[in-house]
Order: C-alpha cells, then structure tokens, then sequence
C-alpha cells in the first residue's frame, strides 16, 4: 500500500537516453494498473529497453521513491506464429502460443482479457512468474496518464 498520488513510467534505450516517459495520477485504489506504450512511440525491432515504473512517494525527496524495473524487447513475429495465431479462434490457446513463444506483454494481455471468463488461466500465469501476491488483484482505472 502507498500514498503516493503520481507515478512514472519510463522507457531508456541502451545509450541511456529516454525514449519514453509518461506520468500518471494515482487515486489511491488498490490493483493493477495496465499501462501501452503507444504506437507512435519509435521501438527498434530487436533492441532490448530498459523500464522502470516509479512510485512518486516524496516529489521534493525522490530518494524515497519505490520502483520496479524490467527489459523490454520489440520483436517481430516468425511467420509461422503470425500464422498459427490466425488460424487459432481461442483466445486462450492464442495466450499460449505468446507464452510459447516467450512474447511476454502480448501473453499478459491476451490472458488479461480472459480474466472474468477464465480466472484460473490468469492466476496460474501470474503464479507461474512469481506474482502469487497480485494473483486476485482487480484490475484498476485508476490513473490518467499525461505525456
């Protein structure tokens, strides 16, 4: 639980320059917030990004803010996925052909849509990376971004 009232989202390629950063206000509701880098956003295919999402818990002490951090990769799919996925009308084996193929953001999302429909798939996926502690955290629209 925070108080925090903003938090950021940042996007730095491998020079360290900012390719993106957007900062969204907080409500103080408790769940997962879903965040899309937009399109318009330049991701080279193949090039690996650096996030952070930042709590903004003092804006005058940013030494006091709690983050987490990951890698993030634009990658193109082979053939034969963009092929199978068109051909698959289930969305939830469409989620296992991304987690397959290890394309983490496009798995979350699919199962993410399942979630009141098929519960158990996204529990079971969040659980599988370690996440048992969000596993039944709702989903929030909590936040407005601004760029």
């Amino acid at each position: 639980k925070t108080t925090a009232s903003e938090a950021e989202f940042v996007l730095i390629d491998d020079q360290n320059q900012e390719v993106y950063l957007t900062t969204l206000t907080l409500d103080n509701t408790n769940g997962i917030v879903q965040l899309n880098v937009p399109e318009t956003v330049p991701l080279t295919m193949g090039k690996q990004y650096k996030w952070f999402f930042v709590l903004v818990c003092d804006p005058q002490e940013r030494s006091r803010d709690h983050w987490v951090q990951g890698i993030l990769e634009r990658t193109e799919l082979s053939p034969e996925l963009a092929l199978n996925l068109e051909q698959e009308q289930n969305t939830l084996e469409q989620a296992k052909l991304y987690a397959d193929a290890l394309i983490w953001q496009e798995t979350l999302s699919t199962i993410a849509q399942l979630r009141d429909s098929e519960p158990q798939a996204w529990v079971d996926l969040i659980k599988s990376v370690g996440l048992e502690a969000i596993a039944n955290k709702p989903f929030v629209n909590c936040c407005t971004a601004s760029n």
